[in-house]
């Protein structure tokens, strides 16, 4: 059995997807000398680093990341490599078509675009690869469970969401309105040999919470039917 651990870290400075967003902070509460143990105080929001999107995330009365079976977070998944994508460029159904050779019902849908590269770059966030809307459909129209990949937002990140945009004019409106939790960004996914593995990524339990960091893994080597 070989592992690929799939989560960027935390850390101080890292990026977020805007000023609404509190950045990461990580300070010590105690003093190991002084008090005996070590505690640190940690802030950190519900969509920064490697997370899960629940429902509830762009839709009122959509469902919340504790409430999500933990089936959906773990289980056979293809990747779909679709080779490096360029800043700010849309992913289209006919690409994730070209490499979904080994995706079949039920899987967690792996796509790589190469982006995970630039995690410490200022374009990060800025010029991230978007899934474009008919790409969404055709991944329902698949019947994924879950859908992973290493870009840090599904939507065009020219496009200005601040106001609030209707859910089914959105990639990642569209798959959570229809029940399919989304994570991202992961990284190492060139790491992986198998197009089809096991995948593991689940949130933390934090009650009414419309997403949740993530430890996600590839794990190679189990049987995969």
């Amino acid at each position: 059995m070989r592992l690929v651990d799939l989560t960027g870290s935390f850390e101080e400075g890292m990026w977020r997807y805007g000023p609404e967003f509190p950045p990461f902070e990580m300070q010590s509460a105690t003093d190991l000398e002084e008090e005996g143990f070590a505690v640190q105080k940690v802030t950190i929001s519900t969509h920064m680093g490697t997370h899960v999107d629940a429902p509830g995330h762009l839709i009122s009365g959509g469902g919340l990341a504790d409430t999500i079976p933990l089936d959906r977070f773990i289980g056979p998944a293809a990747l779909l490599r679709i080779g490096d994508v360029g800043p700010a460029e849309m992913v289209t159904r006919e690409q994730l078509q070209a490499a979904a050779d080994a995706l079949r019902p039920d899987d967690i849908a792996v796509v790589e675009t190469g982006w995970s590269k630039h995690w410490y770059d200022v374009n990060f966030v800025s010029e991230t690869p978007h899934l474009s809307l008919e790409a969404a459909h055709w991944l329902i129209e698949q019947r994924i469970k879950c859908f992973v990949w290493d870009a840090p937002m599904f939507v065009d990140p020219t496009i200005d969401v601040s106001g609030g945009v209707p859910p089914e004019q959105i990639p990642d409106g569209v798959m959570l309105r229809a029940g399919i939790p989304m994570i991202a960004p992961v990284q190492n996914l060139s790491a992986i040999i198998s197009d089809r593995f096991w995948f593991i990524g689940l949130p933390m339990k934090i009650k009414n919470a419309d997403g949740s960091p993530a430890r996600c893994v590839a794990v190679e080597g189990w049987t995969v039917e």
